[in-house]
């Protein structure tokens, strides 16, 4: 068969009924794959454990999981809901990738309830950190097939190797401590994206469309910054495709087919998504994008760690764009070439020209070096492929120049092998009973779920936690984040960075700044309100913790200025410390989740979805502020008549009162005309594909 010629300067013979290596071959997938698995394990097992891993982001991010899986779905049959729990309470999932979420809740309904949160948060690092591995070999075993058994798993074994050592937090491993869990998971889902668009640009049928529709619209909502290059790696593949189908002949018109399959896909994805996407599209004001690294900083992502020797690796494939004649495989190979090299253009375009000369910062161009990495892994597996095939077909020269360039490889793996054992090993440390018997923390949640005013919010005054241990290392934390599971109470700061219009309020002064700077963090201690402690007025800060409903306010030991703040104000009381957390009381003590101009006003139901407000006596411009971020699901009425509801200066709910009014004022979340045209098109959508996928497949079980 012309397709199994992988040179074009000598055609492939015929092969011979005996196999180099006899009947092993056949149990070489098998074994792959269980090597593979052990070492997964070894990798990942120290993860599944009912401690709560708590380095970095984590949680932060379980707490994103928590209260969907306690609250939201239980009770309201929601993930994408309204979370009260931070920053005068905000649609987390709405504005975050829900797609780590969707997962976790699927693992606790298959285990029937069985796992706690703190497991089903655990087993969703143990998925995020072993995924990349065999998805990595699913693909590149499929696409070098061509090659030989033997040749395609050396290669695809090696590929899911490097995913499990490579580290930056880009799609590596790093993303695990960080707490980057949907980034590791997307990063995992996007060579299934790239198998099944292969198969798509091969033949378009219904069960092919579906599948590869329903995996694009899952990355998506894993983590959107993915799918980009996930479209383009297929987009390129079929160009290939098209035009070694077509040669000289009508090269414009060969491409008809394959872009008509391609942008049925990029459609049946977007209506799969349509559901999250179109209120996210609708309320984007209510998220800011962040500028996450600088173009100093993302050239050196772009050469981090072991990417110069997986490029150096790399290189036989180069030499195989010539000498391979294998149609699909050729097209494979020069599409992650093509991506590789129009990701770095796109990074290099989107901060030299979108953010630098246009300001537009919307796309984050670091985000899309992780499958500039992938890429680089893949084709080094590919590289060891090809090596490995001209050595089977004795072309000694090929093996001699190849073997030169895959030793990199080795010598990859040798530089990840600290990273190996770090991931293999976590320290005890990082987990959370180690972390609750640190001294920090002392009485503190007892103390602050005691707080006479303990119906009002905790405002932290920095946001990540630095736990130091006795032989010099230190653990950064967001624990903070997790006030609310320790304590019941609802917190302002506290989380890593956050793009909440409170949040926004917080960190630089504007609750509707378009941009944020990188991460919150490095304002610990510094800065608040998006200025100098020592330039902040002691009467504006008591106006804004009273608009938050805030009574206690927490600096950490590190929080100097902040300190020195809150020691001098008179309406701040310190009354608690461990010497590690201090605590201040705000005075005069008085919680009140309501307040009104002109008129009195007494909160008779607060629920996640509901406030029930007495109003009596409103005069002429009269207003109430419901101490909650203002979100245009929540709507205010008056009995029947529905009243308008705006942010305020602090972006919280403010309801005018028509004068004279006497009665209840109800506010209520529900889905609005977005929500509910999302989720019709995703519903049409998804019945449409799966209907005929349903009937090709009935087809074609009567055929045989």
């Amino acid at each position: 068969m012309k397709e199994l010629a992988v040179f074009q300067t000598r055609p492939l013979q015929r092969r011979e009924q005996v196999h180099p290596l006899g009947g092993l071959h056949r149990w070489a997938d098998g074994l792959a794959l269980v090597v593979l698995a052990a070492w997964a394990w070894h990798m990942g097992s120290a993860y599944l454990t009912d401690n709560l891993f708590i380095w970095g982001d984590n949680p932060g991010q379980f707490m994103r999981l928590w209260y969907p899986l306690t609250v939201s779905w239980p009770r309201f049959l929601r993930v994408v809901d309204w979370n009260p729990l931070w920053y005068a309470g905000y649609p987390e999932l709405q504005f975050y990738p829900p797609g780590f979420v969707l997962l976790g809740l699927a693992i606790h309904t298959l285990t029937f309830g069985q796992l706690s949160p703190f497991a089903t948060y655990n087993t969703l690092l143990f998925l995020a950190l072993v995924l990349p591995a065999f998805t990595s070999y699913a693909f590149l075993r499929a696409v070098l097939n061509p090659l030989g058994p033997v040749p395609a798993i050396a290669g695809s074994t090696v590929a899911a190797l490097f995913t499990l050592g490579f580290a930056p937090q880009w799609g590596g491993t790093n993303a695990i401590p960080i707490g980057l869990v949907g980034e590791r998971l997307a990063f995992g889902t996007v060579p299934l994206v790239w198998l099944a668009g292969l198969a798509l640009a091969e033949h378009l049928s219904a069960v092919r469309l579906a599948v590869a529709a329903g995996l694009l619209a899952w990355l998506a909502i894993l983590h959107p910054f993915h799918a980009p290059a996930a479209v383009l790696w297929v987009g390129l593949y079929a160009l290939a495709r098209a035009k070694s189908a077509a040669g000289r002949r009508r090269p414009l018109s060969s491409l008809a087919a394959p872009a008509r399959r391609l942008a049925l896909w990029g459609l049946a994805a977007l209506g799969l998504t349509a559901w999250w996407l179109l209120p996210l599209l609708a309320h984007r004001e209510y998220a800011a994008p962040l500028v996450r690294a600088t173009l100093p900083e993302t050239l050196r992502w772009l050469r981090a760690d072991e990417v110069p020797l997986l490029a150096r690796m790399a290189v036989p494939t180069v030499a195989g764009l010539t000498l391979v004649s294998i149609p699909r495989l050729r097209a494979a190979l020069l599409a992650t070439w093509g991506t590789l090299f129009l990701l770095v253009g796109t990074i290099l375009g989107v901060h030299l020209v979108l953010i630098q000369r246009l300001s537009f910062f919307l796309l984050d161009p670091v985000r899309f070096v992780a499958e500039y990495y992938l890429a680089l892994m893949l084709l080094g597996g590919a590289a060891l492929a090809l090596v490995v095939h001209w050595g089977l077909r004795r072309r000694w020269v090929l093996l001699a120049v190849g073997l030169a360039f895959v030793s990199q490889g080795a010598v990859a793996l040798a530089h990840m092998w600290p990273n190996f054992q770090a991931r293999a090993h976590p320290s005890p440390r990082d987990m959370l009973a180690a972390t609750l018997a640190h001294p920090a923390f002392d009485g503190l949640w007892t103390t602050l779920q005691e707080e006479t005013e303990r119906d009002g919010r905790i405002l932290f005054t920095s946001y990540y936690t630095y736990l130091y241990w006795p032989d010099g290392s230190r653990t950064p934390t967001a624990i903070k984040a997790m006030t609310p599971f320790f304590t019941g109470r609802e917190i302002v700061g506290g989380t890593f960075s956050h793009w909440s219009p409170v949040a926004r309020l917080l960190w630089v002064g504007d609750p509707w700044a378009a941009v944020l700077p990188e991460r919150v963090e490095r304002e610990d201690g510094q800065s608040f309100l998006g200025r100098p402690w020592a330039e902040l007025n002691a009467d504006e800060l008591y106006a804004l913790v009273r608009a938050l409903n805030v009574t206690t306010v927490v600096a950490d030991a590190d929080d100097f200025q902040a300190r020195q703040f809150l020691d001098a104000a008179p309406t701040f009381h310190p009354y608690w410390n461990n010497g590690f957390f201090y605590l201040y009381r705000v005075l005069p003590p008085a919680s009140a989740w309501v307040e009104g101009h002109n008129a009195t006003v007494r909160l008779l139901e607060r629920t996640p979805h509901r406030w029930r407000v007495q109003v009596e006596r409103a005069a002429d411009g009269a207003w109430l502020r419901a101490k909650m971020t203002a979100y245009p699901l929540w709507e205010a009425r008056l009995g029947s008549r529905r009243v308008p509801l705006e942010p305020d200066e602090y972006a919280l709910a403010r309801v005018s009162l028509p004068a004279g009014t006497d009665g209840t004022l109800t506010l209520t979340y529900r889905p609005g005309l977005a929500e509910r045209a999302g989720q019709l098109i995703t519903a049409f959508c998804a019945l449409l594909l799966a209907a005929a996928a349903g009937r090709e497949l009935v087809r074609q079980m009567r055929r045989t």
